[in-house]
């Protein structure tokens, strides 16, 4: 089955009624970021608002995605803000497309501002937010704020898996 089948599907579905659940929406929209179709991901999403269907931070975060292969970053920030007005939970795949698309700016201010607001909440970056944001300030001319960050990832570097950096650990022999 091609996308645009699974998408007139969806179409359908939503037309006579059907309930769709709100995983066979995510999916297609995590289809529509594979191929490339953000507009048909932010459709979805929109159809989803029109027709009363619920949303969840991973239909968010799926058309965000979509909007991020694009390069279309103020899509997917706008797509956070939204997320966030409704009052959803922070999701890492919905941040670290926020943090790709500051970096797609060469805004290094709002990937700062973002890390700091995950550092915050429950939800930790990961060594996609890290990078992400290590190369926004590299582009943006501030080497500065990039080492620091280098630093902090070296800090924690047995957060994101590598096993000889644990601090205070013997390492097995």
């Amino acid at each position: 089955m091609n996308w645009s089948k699974a998408l007139d599907y969806m179409q359908q579905a939503s037309t006579m009624r059907l309930a769709v659940i709100v995983s066979a929406r995510n999916a297609a929209m995590m289809a529509c970021t594979e191929l490339g179709r953000w507009l048909e991901a932010l459709a979805l999403l929109r159809r989803e608002a029109a027709g009363g269907l619920q949303r969840d931070e991973v239909s968010y975060a799926a058309a965000a995605g979509a909007c991020r292969q694009a390069n279309r970053w103020q899509h997917v920030l706008a797509l956070r803000a939204l997320a966030e007005s409704a009052g959803m939970e922070a999701e890492l795949m919905l941040q670290n497309a926020a943090h790709c698309a500051w970096r797609t700016a060469r805004r290094w201010e709002g990937s700062l501002h973002l890390l700091q607001e995950m550092e915050e909440t429950s939800l930790q970056p990961d060594a996609v937010s890290f990078e992400a944001a290590v190369q926004t300030c590299e582009l943006g001319g501030e080497p500065g704020p990039a080492a620091l960050i280098l630093g902090l990832c070296h800090s924690r570097a047995w957060l994101l898996g590598s096993q000889d950096a644990r601090p205070n650990e013997a390492v097995p022999k």
